[in-house]
């Protein structure tokens, strides 16, 4: 709606009326002009106690908020540093004076001055490059304390602008990480370790987490499977082409009723790797669940056991050749015994050698193959415990077969002991030895009669020697010296005008007649030796080793007891027939310069030894077994075998020979 109004009004009329009214418009004007003056100076006074009132209060918050950032700083465990551009410090907190020993005056100090040399360099570029250009920066070092101590820092820095945009100071926060380091050090060692444990077991963990279906293998199983780390399955699932397709099914069909129902299971199965190569691997794992019984995760571990399922097929094919051969051995009897004695295993020897079927003995003791009194003296529990105490028992005695007729058996009893190291039972293998001991019977009683012989050729050989040196000194002897005595008196009666030639040649037939008699009274010694008859043995050796020394010109030593009056004649006699065997060998043989002979008395021990310094000879050809030994070693041997002495011989290439014989005398021979 539109409303016009018009109004007509004379010119003269409209300027009078004004001129009326501008006094009234002008006081009225000035009345609004200095109400208007009032009400803007009443409001810039209200305005300037609320600016002071705010400056009041912000000071007093700034003042707080210092207050707040010191306790902040002195009560905070992290070290707090302002440093100026020239790298000095300004402000220092109580952890960073603690840390280095309480040390005083830090401020104004180098900043630097207590980092490690190794790290100095390089804190002191990045520190002066956030100076240069602003950008915070992290950075780690070390500390060298006075007390020589090193602590690892890890230090954030942040530049502080002044008005210009210029870094006026860098603030710098740091913490002592020296134990974390350690423990993080620590953490890496274990998982070396860890590693090198799997490497050496042969053994890799992995882990699925059911609700993402991921799956997470450790770098040995990796390896296990023959896969680089970018071929190895994310998936649980993607794990099942790696299976051997005969197994496939099996360990899936496992894996599944653990995630159903079970929290532990394992299984062996085949891999086949990238390269066609068919491993065994052995798989154990657990299964974790949440609080409603549903699975969240499955760890588990997987170790290579190709080479042990090998080794066991081996083992069981070896245990089965055993078995069988065990089975068909028929000179040995072969069985075995629980604990207590109690046959378990029976072969076709001891079923020959013993009598008994397999179904007949076993179940019951072996004591029944002991003779009666031998069972009852209890020797059957004595050798099992004998077995177990030293791990072996070995013997030879008398058995009984189920007929009740005897043999000789050599025994062997061994503890057999389970995986563990625990005692299961005994074997023992019995050998018929009868027919050997009756041939060993047989050897010894022809060695003593070989020894009786020997002892008895022996004396007959003296003897003869006797009888003949009685002979020569009887007949010969006489006869040598009347000889000597009549071509004396024929050299006496001729007249002093003989022919000079026959009393030379009566003088020469008396000097061989003399040198045969020595000759004869030497061989007369050596067939019977008076001085052994007359003084003993020691007066016998001394004189045996003058006249050898003066006949052949061999130093001779020797060395010799008291008159051994107490030893039997036989041995006298086989020790000086021995010493003078040994001196015609090394007349023969040795090429030496200097003999020992010595003859002592110790403890009941008579002891004969003739050394030389020769030049030796191998000592292989002193067995009695070897055909190119000297007959007069063997005769030395069996001279001291005869009277019950030992004989021995120490000889060598360039190192001489020495012939030892013992004789003990309170047992009556050797020991």
């Amino acid at each position: 709606r539109i409303w016009e109004i018009t109004f007509s009004a004379p010119k003269e009329a409209v300027i009078d009326r004004v001129d009326q009214l501008l006094p009234s418009i002008v006081l009225i004007a000035g009345l609004l002009a200095t109400l208007l003056l009032s009400g803007v100076l009443y409001t810039l006074s209200l305005s300037r106690n609320r600016a002071l009132t705010l400056a009041a209060q912000m000071t007093k918050d700034l003042r707080e908020t210092e207050e707040r950032f010191r306790v902040i700083a002195e009560n905070a465990s992290d070290l707090i540093l302002l440093i100026d551009p020239q790298g000095r410090r300004i402000y220092a907190n109580p952890a960073y004076s603690r840390l280095l020993g309480n040390k005083k005056d830090l401020v104004g100090s180098d900043a630097f001055s207590e980092i490690h040399p190794e790290d100095k360099e390089q804190v002191e570029k990045e520190f002066f490059d956030t100076v240069r250009d602003g950008q915070n920066r992290d950075v780690e070092f070390r500390f060298l304390l006075p007390g020589g101590e090193v602590r690892w820092i890890e230090s954030h820095r942040s530049a502080v602008f002044d008005s210009q945009g210029r870094v006026a100071h860098i603030v710098a926060v740091a913490r002592d990480v020296t134990e974390r380091r350690r423990q993080d050090e620590a953490l890496r060692a274990r998982d070396v370790q860890l590693q090198e444990a799997q490497a050496l077991a042969n053994l890799g963990s992995w882990e699925w987490d059911v609700g993402t279906n991921s799956r997470r293998w450790s770098d040995q199983l990796a390896r296990i499977f023959g896969l680089r780390h970018d071929q190895v399955p994310s998936t649980f699932d993607g794990f099942y082409p790696l299976v051997h397709p005969e197994d496939r099914e099996r360990t899936a069909k496992i894996a599944n009723e653990a995630l159903r129902s079970g929290s532990e299971y394992e299984n062996q199965f085949r891999i086949v790797r990238p390269d066609g190569v068919v491993r065994t691997v052995h798989n154990q794992a657990r299964v974790d669940r949440d609080e409603s019984g549903r699975p969240v995760r499955i760890i588990g571990v997987c170790q290579d056991i190709t080479e042990r399922k090998l080794a066991e097929e081996q083992v069981r094919a070896s245990q089965e050749r055993f078995r069988m051969m065990v089975e068909n051995v028929r000179d040995y009897a072969i069985y075995i015994l629980d604990m207590s004695g109690y046959v378990t295993s029976w072969n076709l020897g001891a079923e020959r050698i013993e009598g008994y079927r397999a179904e007949e003995i076993i179940g019951k003791h072996y004591s029944c193959f002991f003779p009666p009194d031998h069972a009852a003296r209890g020797d059957p529990g004595m050798q099992l415990q004998f077995a177990s105490i030293q791990g072996r028992y070995e013997s030879e005695g008398w058995r009984v077969r189920k007929n009740g007729s005897q043999f000789w058996a050599h025994v062997i009893v061994t503890p057999l002991l389970d995986e563990t190291g625990k005692p299961r039972g005994f074997s023992e293998i019995t050998h018929d030895i009868t027919e050997r001991k009756r041939a060993e019977e047989d050897l010894h009683s022809y060695a003593d009669r070989l020894k009786v012989t020997s002892r008895r050729l022996v004396e007959v050989q003296e003897a003869e020697r006797r009888l003949l040196a009685r002979e020569l000194h009887d007949r010969v002897g006489q006869n040598l010296t009347a000889l000597g005595i009549n071509l004396s008196i024929v050299a006496s009666g001729l007249p002093a005008g003989s022919k000079p030639e026959l009393a030379g040649r009566l003088e020469e037939c008396g000097a061989l007649v003399e040198g045969t008699v020595d000759a004869m009274r030497n061989v007369m010694a050596e067939l019977r030796p008076h001085a052994l008859d007359d003084y003993g043995l020691p007066a016998a050796l001394r004189s045996l080793a003058t006249g050898f020394s003066r006949r052949t010109g061999i130093r001779v030593a020797f060395e010799g007891d008291a008159p051994a009056a107490d030893l039997p004649k036989p041995v006298d006699l086989a020790m000086f027939r021995i010493a003078q065997e040994a001196l015609n060998n090394v007349a023969k043989h040795s090429n030496a310069q200097r003999v020992e002979i010595a003859i002592r008395r110790a403890n009941g021990l008579a002891t004969l030894s003739v050394r030389d310094d020769g030049v030796g000879f191998d000592p292989k050809r002193i067995e009695r077994s070897n055909r190119e030994a000297g007959w007069g070693l063997l005769i030395m041997r069996e001279r001291a075998e005869a009277v019950g002495a030992q004989f021995s011989l120490k000889a060598g290439p360039h190192a001489g020979v020495q012939v030892l014989v013992e004789y003990h005398v309170q047992s009556g021979g050797v020991a």
